[in-house]
């Protein structure tokens, strides 16, 4: 192989290996700002498309990442409420679109770590890579060449509660928004350090609390069943905290703030960390604390309990035992005189029947 061919095989190689794409960038849930590296300039949403602009602190230019399995991600703008979409759009364009769920392929992406504090984002549909267009104004898809076009870093933007929301003392359920299911104590326990989590609805005692306002712009949370309060385990600050119940005695972690997160729903936050109250993950049942990332979770409903939805538990299983041991004891009763009115008619038909014949024989 001649000296020219080598160079030009050595440049081939190189070229490949620029071209690959990195490995998987793990992505923490939570709200960021993607900055194209070429440009300078944010991704963001106008109408239905995917633009480019000066950055700022916008909520149109805020993208929640949020892990949907077997590593890919949604890519939800904040204001819009619509996900980053490379189904439905003609030839390289990307825009934005209403969350489908099941997820399609169009609405789902790879982040490869490129080095250097940027990524690269990926189509799991076309397997193409968002850009920024040379002009900075729009983002778009096209094969992945490593051009700094191709090129984001994630500026991780810590999302802010929103306002006081006043909850007027009573006694309410608590539904989470994603998974629609109730907070209750685990087992209908009355015991301190009894675990809180998610249940299906049965308006029992251990599924109402009682709010109280403190002033201030807390509240105190407490189990009309038990009589013992929301408590964040330990008072630890550690996201991942198991929300217990705990008797009162007013501390930090121990008093919530409720905050307006629009369309009805609230989140709750403990006064000693200003984390939210959540539903584990995605897909588990007990409530805890974490960093507020403004996704589903984390947000709830407060129902109150009206005369129609206060219900109680069986005390025991004393009383069904008995009316089915009653409903016994009738039903043998009853089968008992049925045979011995039935054994009754028999006897009296054979006497009725020796009597005719003995009649027969005097005629």
């Amino acid at each position: 192989m001649t000296a020219s061919c080598r160079t030009a095989h050595l440049l081939l190689l190189l070229s490949v290996c620029a071209l690959a794409r990195g490995d998987d960038a793990v992505v923490p849930n939570g709200r960021y700002r993607m900055v194209n590296k070429h440009s300078g300039k944010a991704a963001g949403v106008a109408g239905a498309s995917l633009v480019a602009g000066d950055a700022s602190d916008g909520a149109s230019q805020h993208w929640v990442f949020t892990v949907s399995g077997q590593g890919y991600y949604k890519i939800e703008n904040v204001r819009a409420a619509r996900v980053i979409d490379t189904s439905a759009t003609p030839d390289d364009a990307v825009g934005v679109a209403d969350w489908v769920y099941p997820a399609e392929d169009g609405q789902l992406f790879t982040v490869k770590d490129e080095g250097g504090g940027h990524a690269s984002i990926h189509s799991k549909l076309t397997g193409k890579a968002l850009e920024g267009s040379k002009s900075g104004a729009g983002v778009k898809q096209g094969a992945y060449l490593g051009a700094n076009s191709q090129l984001w870093k994630l500026f991780r933007v810590p999302p802010s509660p929103g306002s006081g929301f006043q909850v007027a003392d009573g006694v309410y359920f608590l539904v989470n928004r994603w998974s629609g299911m109730h907070i209750e104590v685990k087992d209908g326990s009355k015991e301190s350090s009894a675990l809180v989590h998610l249940a299906e609805k049965t308006y029992f005692p251990q599924q109402q609390w009682h709010f109280t306002n403190l002033g201030g712009g807390f509240c105190k949370i407490e189990n009309v069943n038990s009589g013992l309060g929301f408590d964040v385990a330990g008072a630890s600050e550690d996201n991942g905290v198991d929300v217990v119940q705990w008797p009162y005695s007013g501390e930090k972690n121990q008093q919530f703030a409720v905050k307006d997160a629009g369309d009805g729903y609230v989140s709750i936050h403990p006064k000693h960390t200003g984390k939210a109250v959540e539903l584990d993950g995605w897909g588990g049942t007990d409530v805890m604390q974490w960093e507020y990332t403004v996704d589903a979770n984390q947000q709830w409903i407060l129902v109150p309990v009206t005369a129609s939805t206060n219900r109680q538990p069986p005390t025991s299983g004393l009383p069904a035992l008995f009316y089915f041991a009653l409903l016994t004891a009738i039903f043998v009763y009853v089968v008992r005189a049925f045979k011995s009115r039935r054994a009754k008619h028999k006897k009296h038909a054979e006497r009725f029947s020796e009597s005719r014949a003995k009649n027969a024989v005097f005629l």
